[in-house]
Order: C-alpha cells, then structure tokens, then sequence
C-alpha cells in the first residue's frame, strides 16, 4: 500500500444558496475568502481549506430551518477552541441562533453546536480539564464554578434531600476548588453548590466545613441548615439572621425566614414559628413553585404547635400533594407522618389511621396508630421504645400528650 499522509486538508460543502453561505463564513467564523467564481467559494482555516459548491440538487432551509436539515444528519464539523463561553459570547452579539449548548458533556467537552444556512453543523468545542482535588489549577476551579451554575435542585429548600437534577461535579472537586477562587467567586460556588452535602448519602460535617467563613447569603442558609442538623440550634439562628441581614433577592429572603421559622419551630416558640413562615412565604411568592414546597411546610408546621390542628392539615395536604408532584419521596413520607398526628389531634381517627399505616415503621407514629386504634397496651409498649430526649420539639410535644391519652 503506498504511503500517504493521512490527514484532512479540505472540505467540499455542497450549498443550494452560495450567497448566504459565503456570508455565513465570513460574518460568523471570520474566515479570509481566498477565491471565488459564479459556482463556488473558497476559506481557509489554519490547516485545512473549505469550499463552497453551489450544487442544484441541495435545497437549503430557510434560517429558521437550519436545525431540521441538520437534524437529517447532512454533516457534522468540530472545531476544538481554549474557551467555548467567549466564542458563544461572539455568536450572541452577531445573532446567531444555536442549536445547543454551551454545556459540559460526559465525554470531558464543552460544546456548543450551531447550524450554517445549508443545515451543515459545526460543534464548538473546548477540553474540560480534569478536576484532581488538591492538585487542581485556578482554571480548572473555575470550570467547577461554571459548571456549579447548571446545578439544578427539585426541592431546592428542602431541609431533607434537595433532589439533584442532572449531574454535579464532585463534592471533592467543589472542596477542592472553593480554597482556588476569589472571595467572591468561593461565596458564589459556597451558594451553587452546598446542597451536594444534603443529596445521599448527606455530610452533614462535610457540609458545614465546606461553607464556613462564606458570606453570601444563601450560603449562609445552607451553613444554618447544616447547623440545624447537627443540633447546633444557636449557631442556627445566628446564620440564618446574618443571611437575613444580607439578603437581596426574594430567593435568599424567603430561605433566611425559612431557617428562623425552623429554629423558632425547635425551641417551642410557635409564634416566632408562624411569623417567620409567613414572611417565608410572602417572600417565596413570586418564585412560584422554584423554590419547593419548604414555606408551605414550615407554615403548617407553626400552626401545628400554636393548636391549630384544622388549618395545619390543610396546609400539610397541600404540601404532600406538591411532594408527591415532584417525586419528593422522603418528604411524602414526612407529611404522612405529620397528618396522622395532626388529624389523630383534631379528632379524626379515620384519616390518622390511613396516614400513620403509611409510616408505622417509626416508633412514635406506631404508638400514634396504637392510640388511634385504641390499643393502649400495644402504645405503651411502642412509647417506651421511644426516646424523647432525641426527637425534634414538636415530636416530643406529641409524645407527652400519646402519653396523657392513656
């Protein structure tokens, strides 16, 4: 077999339109025209030559059709650049659509690809580079900043599992690159980011290491939550009234009250509780469901502890409703629980036993159902397995009056 080079050093593009493609070239990549006649036209890239055919039997699309004849699968082209956000950039001031991206692909890639008018689509693309903990560069942590941004989160308040949407870059890899950024940039990643340490497995130390000494304020909710779960109440508050302090957007509002209304929720306190979920939720309301159902839970918690069993169980079975949309399955199951003891509470022992049956796997709530069924024996027994001093406020709350029922 003769030996030949075996490299690409031209490209022919059969075009229907050689005048809108020409102007495609030379406007969106910025090639040199080297040559041109009646038929054909033809650019230069570094080391590769492109020409243009005007061919009759090519039918372009009009520019709004681009993407259906690329998506005939007439071509594909890759061009490999240093940073795919500023040519995206370039390509947003000259109006050109794109079919997809900037996003990071599986594969290691940035890509954005957009189409030429003859439906010939070009991929552009960038090498991420590989993010290695303590051996990471400033640049690849700013690749896990960008890539932080994308992070999306189905019950973003949740104070159980936020549900991850999509995928994340390591929580190992975001550690590693908040130490890398400026101040400002660390607290922009501290505030994408910090609800990696709640998805399952959850770190509750790792979480709250990895926001310490951040400022921003949803940030500093995320460190009063992490607080919170580790029983630090105080330490709690006084996150979550800095975030308060801080906050300025409706987002970080909502979530700071959000925190107040759970740490005054863990000392009894129901009406601090309830005016902090109200503020909660006058902040939240122009996000819509974004933000999750934690205001309207937080809400009907407050209500729950100030006696107000009918109004709660509304609010309660609103927010099992909306857990149950989203596939919240873990809060499902908290609502059930809370619904059996607010119903058993306000006398309606039908609806306590369908909803406490559902979580009767939990000691407390199998006493509940004992209560309900009016087995008492069987309640003292489950009640004596339980250990108050380990339960939140309202669950103790609830236990001493299983208690005085029997």
């Amino acid at each position: 077999m003769a030996e030949w080079e075996k490299q690409i050093g031209a490209i022919n593009l059969i075009v229907g339109d050689l005048e809108r493609s020409k102007a495609f070239y030379r406007d969106v990549f910025g090639l040199p025209l080297q040559h041109e006649d009646e038929d054909s036209a033809m650019f230069r890239f570094t080391d590769m030559y492109l020409f243009l055919q005007r061919g009759a039997a090519h039918r372009d699309g009009t520019s709004g059709d681009a993407l259906s004849l690329a998506q005939k699968g007439v071509g594909q082209f890759v061009i490999f650049v240093d940073e795919v956000d500023e040519v995206h950039a370039e390509l947003d001031q000259a109006h050109v659509a794109t079919i997809s991206g900037p996003a990071d692909r599986d594969w290691g890639m940035r890509t954005l690809t957009l189409a030429d008018p003859g439906g010939y689509t070009w991929e552009i693309t960038q090498e991420l580079p590989s993010a290695s903990g303590p051996g990471m560069t400033p640049e690849e942590a700013r690749v896990v900043l960008r890539r932080s941004r994308e992070l999306r989160f189905l019950s973003p308040s949740s104070f159980g599992g936020p549900l991850l949407q999509g995928e994340a870059p390591s929580r190992e890899d975001v550690a590693a690159a908040v130490a890398l950024l400026t101040p400002e940039e660390a607290d922009e990643l501290a505030a994408n980011a910090w609800r990696l340490w709640m998805t399952p497995p959850a770190d509750v130390d790792g979480g709250r290491r990895f926001v310490e000494g951040r400022t921003s304020p949803l940030a500093l909710y995320g460190a009063g939550l992490f607080a919170h779960r580790a029983g630090d109440i105080d330490e709690s508050q006084r996150l979550n009234e800095a975030a308060l302090d801080l906050a300025d957007t409706p987002e970080a509002t909502a979530l700071a009250h959000l925190g107040l209304s759970r740490v005054a929720a863990e000392r009894g306190d129901a009406d601090e509780a309830l005016r902090h979920a109200l503020e909660a939720r006058e902040a939240a309301a122009p996000l819509g469901e974004s933000i999750g159902p934690a205001p309207l839970h937080v809400h009907a918690t407050a209500l729950w502890l100030r006696g107000d069993f009918d109004q709660a169980a509304e609010l309660f079975e609103q927010s099992l409703a909306f857990n149950s949309r989203i596939g919240d399955h873990g809060m499902v199951k908290v609502e059930q629980y809370n619904l059996g003891f607010v119903n058993l509470r306000r006398g309606d022992t039908s609806a306590a036993i369908l909803y406490l049956s559902e979580v009767a796997d939990n000691a407390l709530a199998a006493a509940a159902l004992a209560v309900a069924k009016g087995d008492r024996e069987s309640a003292r027994e489950l009640l004596d397995q339980v250990a108050a001093d380990d339960l939140p406020h309202e669950d103790r709350a609830e236990a001493e009056w299983l208690r005085s029922q029997l």
